[in-house]
């Protein structure tokens, strides 16, 4: 088990092609054993834009 406390995640602003409007992403997990995990944040009017999650 990994214990991620606040502020040690890595943060990035949600890529554009996946939302619209200012979304922060938090990493907890990246692309470990197939999964990943992100805390993820939306600022005022900010929304998902339709997309697919491809298989690797």
């Amino acid at each position: 088990m990994r214990v991620v406390r606040g502020g040690e995640a890595e943060r990035a602003q949600g890529p554009a092609e996946r939302f619209e409007g200012r979304v922060l992403l938090e990493r907890l997990l990246a692309h470990r054993d197939d999964v990943s995990l992100s805390v993820v944040r939306f600022h005022d009017g900010a929304r998902t834009n339709w997309h697919t999650h491809e298989e690797e």
